[in-house]
């Protein structure tokens, strides 16, 4: 079977089993939790010099006694740090920061230079020519180290790389909390919901939560990536917010 066509078959199965909306209330109840606390901290002067000192002792006596986390602790997790949950974070925090002016500046080039009508032969030769190849390159290497080959080129045919990084406007977008959960039965299968922090240029702030889930049938590689509730909402923003 082709590899592409068996991951779909296993992501629809996998869907199947979905996100109960306990568990999707239980995320969201998360991150409002570590907003409020992250607003509600406010600690004394004497208390983070107390504190300073201490990481300042850790990290001499970690450093002296060779204790250092190596680069097959990372790799294999034994810092803690799950490396599937590292690379959707990664994904998340290219796709929600922008606007990415390099990619929408190669993608104006490529449209100024394609002309409305055009023959088999001149649409070959305008897809091997460097305005192209350029696009395609930027596409490529800002995601490639974080997918499998097919979850690649899925993931950029689908229109989701740059859906939103890409919306041209007088406006700032970032990722704000992430959590992350794996699925029980489907150990490759990872659902997460996050906050995405708007502001325009006048000022005006909103957040938007969303959802959507990951197959990661390699350690660190993607093989299927889909965004789902709150997508059409933060759309519509970035869409209403375009520059005249």
């Amino acid at each position: 079977m082709d590899p592409s066509k068996e991951l779909d078959e296993i992501f629809r199965k996998m869907k199947q089993v979905g996100r109960t909306d306990e568990a999707r209330k239980t995320s969201f109840v998360k991150l409002q939790h570590k907003m409020k606390r992250k607003k509600n901290v406010r600690l004394a002067p004497a208390f983070i010099s107390v504190a300073m000192l201490a990481i300042v002792f850790i990290f001499a006596f970690t450093f002296f006694n060779g204790d250092s986390l190596s680069e097959n602790d990372v790799a294999s997790g034994t810092s803690g740090i799950d490396k599937n949950e590292a690379v959707i974070r990664e994904v998340l925090e290219k796709e929600f920061t922008g606007p990415d002016e390099e990619y929408i500046r190669l993608m104006q080039r490529m449209f100024q230079q394609q002309k409305g009508d055009m023959t088999e032969e001149e649409y070959n030769a305008f897809q091997k020519s460097s305005v192209v190849q350029d696009f395609t390159s930027y596409e490529k290497a800002k995601y490639a180290g974080f997918f499998t080959e097919n979850g690649l080129d899925r993931f950029i045919n689908s229109g989701l790389a740059f859906i939103f990084s890409s919306a041209e406007g007088d406006h700032q977008i970032s990722l704000g909390e992430v959590e992350i959960t794996r699925n029980e039965n489907n150990p490759a299968l990872y659902q997460f919901a996050f906050t995405v922090n708007f502001e325009s240029g006048s000022g005006e702030k909103e957040q938007f939560a969303l959802e959507g889930d990951a197959i990661v049938p390699e350690e660190g590689k993607i093989g299927k990536f889909n965004l789902s509730a709150g997508v059409e909402q933060l759309s519509e923003k970035l869409s209403g917010n375009k520059l005249n």
